[in-house]
């Protein structure tokens, strides 16, 4: 049977290949490459007719006659033809592919809209930040056209700006084209086309001859993550921090950490910490405090707890105080633009002046909707996050900082839930990350009806975040960097012991903190109303399960 296959397959090339050689005499080709991805796409065509089989299908980058690389992805359900000295990082087709040349940068995602009405989502979320005209005065935002039309049938918007930065002393692609169009076979599914340029007179004929380019094709197969991601452990760490990180991925004891709002205030002396910590008799490994840029470096407040056996989860938040303002002037916007590297260098100096390990969490929950650094509020380009994270790592390497483990800690749920703001958009690569960072709350019911809040457990938050994360991180070490539970719609109690159970499941976890204070209502009508009281030690029972249910984990 199988020679019979193998002899029908070199009947069918040689025909093939005999009549291809005579359209290429007569000049129906003039493209080798092209001739070549038509002759491999033909042979291939032939052996699974003959054989009945089906390959893999993702996505596929093929080369034109008319010098043009023409996008097919499949699994996603369009094309797109880009001009001929692009390249392509297939990397994480699953969430975008991205096409780039020295002057333009192209990222491609199919979406989804949690509403019915696709536009108006778009409108008041996907846009609502550099549409805004407070975003815009405030971080030199110049609109150049916004125009809504009918592309192929369907619904189309169009959206272009630049940005003027702070310095010229890097150049950067600040000129910014967004591209929506309505998908006609996928209810609430829409395509995003978000273009990157250094010129915008220059890009924009190219820029419309790409979207002009762009069509719905019929979804088949699937995308796959084609990177391995490790920890590239820096060998300049000195050897109290090695030994931290090994004592980390080698423990069998788990790690707990805590965090008392108002803990590091002097007149309160750490009282705070230290009375929960006799509330649930036990000795927290670790203790989280949060800085913003601009700020000095924690030296005594980490010293304090470095004395007292405890390790420092430090978070740096390049952000206005307590996220204000989200529309207002954004400093990440400085950080990209390298007018901000003093400040890092002084903040980089006490961290080699500490000398002690500590894990350093770097703008956590960047996927978010309600940081200053989030990508939606810095032009929902998830690169200026990567490139200002690279920009701070490399500054605290030149500055000999050699006791700081990085976290990257997106948060459990994109919001907006889209593909360009997958958390893996945002991840800076194997050198700039030791650890995975875990952030999911159970935030109880209080918001019910405004947001369709609901009680959640402890599984429920992290069952699905964690086999995500499995799925490309499993090489790292994992770090629930804070969590917590509400007392607003359920039993706490039995949430804590239930956590304890549950939490054992997840190996590659190695240690948890527990966020002990309170969400607040900030609406006029009810400001300061506790909204979310994640105390530990709320009640009597809820200090009782959580000091019952670590000693048992012990």
């Amino acid at each position: 049977m199988k020679k019979r296959y193998i002899a029908l397959i070199c009947a069918a090339v040689l025909i093939f290949v005999s009549a291809i050689w005579f359209m290429a005499v007569k000049g129906f080709f003039t493209d080798p490459a092209n001739f070549m991805q038509l002759a491999k796409n033909k042979i291939t065509k032939i052996y699974n007719d003959v054989t009945n089989t089906e390959p893999e299908i993702q996505e596929e980058i093929i080369t034109t006659a008319d010098g043009h690389k023409v996008l097919l992805d499949r699994p996603k359900g369009y094309s797109l033809s880009f001009p001929l000295d692009m390249s392509f990082d297939l990397s994480i087709s699953p969430e975008q592919i991205k096409a780039y040349n020295d002057d333009m940068t192209v990222i491609v995602t199919r979406e989804w809209a949690p509403y019915d009405d696709v536009e108006w989502y778009i409108d008041n979320y996907l846009n609502n930040y550099y549409l805004d005209e407070h975003y815009i005065q405030t971080n030199n935002i110049t609109i150049h056209e916004h125009r809504r039309y009918e592309h192929n049938k369907a619904a189309a918007q169009l959206v272009s700006l630049s940005r003027s930065p702070e310095s010229q002393d890097i150049e950067r692609q600040n000129h910014y084209t967004y591209f929506y169009v309505l998908s006609k076979t996928g209810k609430q599914a829409f395509f995003r086309v978000m273009f990157k340029t250094k010129d915008y007179e220059k890009s924009a004929p190219v820029i419309e001859e790409i979207i002009n380019s762009f069509e719905e094709i019929r979804l088949e197969g699937e995308n796959v993550f084609k990177a391995r991601y490790y920890p590239n452990v820096p060998s300049y760490w000195n050897s109290e921090t090695k030994a931290l990180w090994k004592q980390i991925n080698s423990q069998k004891d788990f790690k707990w950490g805590i965090f008392v709002d108002g803990a590091y205030d002097k007149e309160r002396n750490y009282q705070w910490l230290q009375d929960l910590e006799e509330k649930v008799d036990y000795e927290f490994d670790f203790a989280l405090h949060y800085v913003n840029l601009g700020w000095e470096f924690p030296v005594k407040s980490m010293q304090k707890l470095y004395d007292d056996g405890k390790i420092t989860e430090l978070t740096l938040q390049i952000s206005n105080w307590n996220n204000d303002d989200l529309f207002g002037k954004n400093i990440n916007f400085d950080v990209y633009d390298g007018v901000l590297d003093e400040q890092i260098r002084e903040f980089a100096r006490g961290a080699k002046a500490f000398g002690h390990p500590f894990l350093f969490r770097l703008n956590n929950e960047m996927n978010s909707d309600w940081v200053n650094y989030s990508g939606v509020a810095a032009l929902s380009d998830p690169e200026i996050f990567i490139e200002n994270w690279r920009r701070i790592y490399n500054i605290f390497e030149e500055e000999g900082v050699d006791n700081a483990i990085w976290i990257f800690n997106p948060n459990a749920e994109d919001c907006p839930p889209a593909h360009w703001n997958s958390y893996i958009s945002y991840y800076p690569g194997n050198e700039y990350v030791h650890m995975i960072g875990m952030t999911g709350y159970n935030t109880g019911e209080y918001y019910k009806e405004l947001y369709h809040e609901k009680w959640r457990s402890f599984d429920e938050i992290y069952k699905e975040p964690y086999e995500k994360y499995m799925n490309v991180f499993s090489e790292f070490p994992f770090i629930i960097t804070e969590f917590a539970s509400s007392s607003i719609g359920g039993d706490k109690p039995a949430w804590i012991k239930d956590m304890f159970e549950s939490i054992k499941k997840y190996d590659n976890i190695k240690m948890a903190l527990w966020w002990s204070s309170a969400d607040y209502d900030m609406r006029p009508e009810t400001y300061k109303h506790i909204a979310r009281p994640y105390f530990l030690d709320e009640t009597d029972e809820t200090t009782k399960a959580f000091r019952e249910g670590v000693k048992k984990y012990k």
